[in-house]
């Protein structure tokens, strides 16, 4: 549809199998057990449980997530080590030449009385730092790359500033996606979003502390069968579970499968 966002056309594609940055999550214990038991007969599944802090979910309309969308739309060597180092360089000039001026202040300032000089001292510093990360921000968006990932974010969502963060692109974030798909409401889901580390090709990774639990819980490949059966009593199968008509087929198809 011509209204979608970047965001919803990478959960089209990852329902349809494509590969994405996104990773399906659940709510719902059951739906994550029926995931966990499904296919691969002769390999142990897992069930992993994630406590992520509030400032790491977001909603489809999120900044940050029209951000990471729009990495999907970097070719695969995209970069922005470079960005970086050159930023910083830029930053760090900027910074020396502030430092300079304030020295020749701090020295006009010696009549001054000690606890004066000192909040006069404190405020430039402060100041000098300032200076160092708006440069810093100021260069990055000029480069080349970052600059047609604004455009694209900007054609995507219009209301969009046009200033990236660079902290943002190493981030992963939980996101809430519209309640407007059958599948996505059955499966109570949302989404993992992942940035990059650096490069498109390494994708940032989860952070330790989201995973509170250290004892794993094992799903043995030998109750694999038992559970998913066990499962369609409490609603949760295939056929409640992907709503789409071909699914639907499929199950009855198995149902009444000669064995």
């Amino acid at each position: 549809m011509s209204s979608d966002t970047l965001f919803d056309k990478l959960i089209r594609l990852q329902h349809y199998g494509y590969a994405t940055r996104l990773l399906d999550l659940t709510s719902n214990v059951l739906v994550a057990l029926y995931f966990a038991s499904l296919g691969n007969k002769d390999k142990d599944g897992e069930l992993i449980i994630l406590d992520i802090p509030d400032s790491e979910i977001k909603y489809d309309d999120s900044d940050v997530v029209s951000i990471l969308s729009a990495i999907s739309l970097r070719k695969h060597n995209f970069n922005i080590e470079n960005y970086l180092n050159i930023s910083r360089k830029y930053a760090e000039i900027e910074k020396e030449q502030n430092e300079k001026e304030n020295k020749k202040l701090r020295e006009s300032l010696n009549y001054l009385p000690i606890d004066m000089r000192e909040k006069v001292e404190s405020v430039l510093k402060f100041s000098s730092e300032g200076i160092y990360k708006e440069k810093f921000k100021e260069i990055f968006n000029k480069q080349s790359e970052i600059a047609r990932l604004l455009h694209d974010i900007r054609n995507d969502k219009p209301s969009f500033a046009p200033i990236i963060d660079s902290n943002d692109f190493n981030r992963v974030v939980c996101v809430y996606a519209k309640m407007n798909n059958p599948r996505i409401i059955r499966q109570h889901g949302s989404f993992l979003l992942f940035g990059i580390d650096q490069e498109k090709k390494n994708h940032a990774t989860v952070k330790k502390e989201w995973k509170q639990f250290s004892k794993r819980i094992i799903v043995k490949k030998e109750a694999k069968e038992n559970i998913l059966k066990s499962l369609k009593d409490f609603g949760i199968s295939r056929q409640t579970l992907f709503p789409e008509l071909d699914s639907q087929a499929k199950d009855i198809m198995e149902k009444y499968q000669v064995k």
